[in-house]
């Protein structure tokens, strides 16, 4: 028998003593071998037989596909055992038991055993229970941010999450460790928050969040140190300037005192920052990372702003700018690095720059129509608005689900990991795509029937046959390359022409072609 461990330590010290144990009380011989320097190619059929692959549940996402298919036995390490991902009964019995015994930090562990079992062996029906949940609160918001729909909607329709489509989630609980309340409202304003903060804390569930950091229930800091993983604050400017053009309606002055006040009154929460990178700040976004170390922040994640037809801000995204992009993100990156911080900024590295086009595009930005259109307006324009654009939502239809024709090898993590569920129950693929209703928690008996639907089994099964699926073609995930259990994609000029319409800037995605004067990263 050849044993690989792939494994960080203390686990791969761990699992070689256990192995050790194993050897001793068999009488086997058992070789180690590290599994980062593992080379399927060098081994034959016959080897492979006597190839045992054993990983701690951290380890490469990506390989563990490969390797399963290639043949080899892949074992699962954690707390000190080892569980076998197509042993599926036993992992279920003890998932199980542990939820009877309350448990749950037990039936969480197995939970995510079960989850990567299912990655491991394809399953389009899956046994693993979403280990996170991303769910909307509330939809109100008290910001008009110049990107966002609540600039002219004026919460007009919005609500909150009710105590029914709350317990409507319970039976999933024991098995989720995180939720993150995301969606288009300020979590700070849900007038249940106390409730909702002591219900996830019964089992076991850590809060997550977005905020604008405007509003900080003083009354409830305590229990939210105690609830909260962490919080990630909206900020797109370093200035009083930026930031109150950007973040209209909010007060920069505000938000640095409950940033404080947060520090001070909850020291466990990890503060982490959102950056919406735009024509308006994105040479200030090195500035940014700057101002997020020196407030105590731990991590930050920039976004591109998306286009709005009814704001009228086409010019104010990064596609007509991609010189400008590539320069102050990867000065962004430099400086989060030197801080140790953890950032996540999109994929620039096939963008050529040179001076001439910096050059160019500070023109063009000097020179853009920099008047948005008031909300008035815009509210007006939306009336006019007929194109599935605006009233996008719609239940998915198991017969309308096939492949776009664009190859991945993979999976999305958020078909096997974390649904998001909006304040009406309803539950939706991602928070990047609330347009197909995949299913309503109070409607349809509870996350766990619409878990395994016809909906996402089909949608699993295009991944797993190479494809993306239709419904997920205007994912940013996809476009960006972030989602951690597909393997690889392959994307033409079409597809990204869907999203940079300019020609300029999609020549240097396809072509990455330059006359001189170059930077490479």
């Amino acid at each position: 028998m050849i044993t690989f461990i792939g494994a960080n330590e203390p686990e791969y010290s761990e699992i070689c003593a256990l192995l050790q144990t194993v050897s001793t009380m068999t009488g086997h011989d058992i070789k180690t071998f590290n599994a980062d320097r593992f080379e399927m190619e060098s081994f034959t059929m016959d080897d492979i037989k006597n190839i045992v692959f054993i990983v701690s549940m951290g380890w490469r996402k990506q390989d563990l596909w490969t390797i399963s298919e290639s043949g080899i036995h892949i074992f699962l390490f954690a707390w000190n055992s080892l569980y076998d991902p197509w042993n599926s009964d036993f992992l279920l019995k003890l998932r199980d038991k542990a939820v009877t015994e309350r448990n749950y930090h037990f039936a969480k562990g197995i939970n995510d055993i079960l989850i990567e079992s299912d990655w491991i062996t394809q399953r389009t029906e899956v046994l693993g229970m979403p280990k996170e949940l991303q769910l909307e609160s509330t939809s109100r918001c008290n910001a008009h941010c110049i990107m966002c729909e609540h600039y002219y909607t004026d919460n007009n329709g919005c609500g909150e999450l009710t105590r029914e489509a709350l317990k409507s989630l319970t039976s999933a609980f024991p098995y989720i460790r995180e939720i993150f309340m995301h969606g288009l409202g300020e979590p700070m304003l849900y007038s249940d928050l106390r409730f909702f903060l002591q219900y996830l804390l019964q089992y076991q569930i850590k809060a997550n969040c977005n905020s604008n950091m405007s509003v900080l229930p003083k009354d409830l800091l305590s229990l939210m140190d105690e609830a909260f993983h962490g919080i990630s604050i909206s900020c797109d400017g370093c200035d009083e300037e930026t930031f109150s053009q950007i973040r209209q309606g909010l007060s920069f002055d505000n938000f640095l005192t409950n940033v404080e006040l947060l520090h001070k009154k909850a020291p466990h929460i990890e503060l982490r920052m959102s950056i919406v990178a735009m024509r308006q700040n994105i040479t200030q976004i090195p500035e940014i990372i700057d101002f997020a170390h020196t407030i105590g922040v731990e991590a930050v994640q920039v976004a591109y702003m998306v286009p709005n037809p009814v704001l009228e801000n086409d010019l104010d995204c990064l596609h007509h700018y991609p010189a400008h992009t590539k320069k102050y993100l990867k000065e962004a990156a430099e400086r989060a690095d030197s801080y140790g911080m953890r950032a996540a900024f999109p994929d620039t590295t096939s963008i050529i720059i040179n001076n001439k086009m910096l050059e160019a595009e500070r023109k063009q930005m000097e020179e853009c129509e920099s008047v948005q259109p008031s909300p008035a307006q815009c509210r007006q324009k939306l009336k006019n608005i007929t194109i599935d654009i605006i009233s996008r939502i719609q239940d998915m239809q198991p017969d309308e689900i096939h492949g776009s024709g664009y190859f991945c090898r993979g999976i999305c993590d958020y078909l096997l990991e974390k649904p998001y569920v909006d304040h009406n129950g309803d539950v939706f693929l991602c928070c990047i795509n609330p347009a197909y209703r995949m299913g309503n928690v109070i409607r349809d008996g509870g996350l766990e029937t619409i878990w395994n639907s016809d909906n996402y089994k089909k949608i699993r099964e295009v991944f797993y046959n190479g494809e993306i699926p239709n419904c997920c073609m205007n994912c940013q995930f996809i476009i960006n390359r972030t989602l951690p259990r597909i393997r690889e994609i392959k994307l033409d000029e079409k597809y990204y022409r869907k999203f940079y319409p300019n020609k300029d800037f999609q020549e240097l995605i396809i072509n990455s072609e330059d006359k001189g004067g170059t930077e490479k990263t």
